[in-house]
């Protein structure tokens, strides 16, 4: 799990939407954008209600990728960057090495 530390607010989602860039995969939504504040990389997860409607399945999603997120990150510090992770399908019943991969790959791509 991501330290709370490099979790991104909600009160940044506004700069990350508007200044930010995009990248889009099969299952997720990208946006990243350069952040004043220091201490490194800075996430944030969405999983909208329309994937589930139950809070324990989202929840579920939500810690898996930021577990992904964490083994590739750790606590390592890098540029100061807010990253946002939309969901856009469902994948609670997707292995997670395909999830894992997915994620991997989005990330690389944008040189993240």
């Amino acid at each position: 799990m991501i330290p709370k530390s490099q979790r991104l607010h909600k009160k940044a989602f506004a700069e990350v939407f508007k200044n930010g860039k995009r990248g889009i995969s099969g299952f997720f939504s990208l946006y990243y954008s350069p952040i004043q504040k220091s201490g490194g990389r800075h996430f944030a997860v969405v999983v909208p209600k329309k994937i589930s409607s139950k809070a324990v399945s989202r929840n579920k999603i939500r810690r898996r990728i930021y577990h992904i997120l964490h083994q590739k990150y750790g606590n390592t510090s890098g540029s100061s960057m807010a990253i946002v992770l939309i969901l856009r399908k469902n994948v609670v019943s997707t292995p997670f090495s395909s999830v894992k991969s997915e994620v991997e790959s989005l990330l690389s791509k944008n040189n993240l």
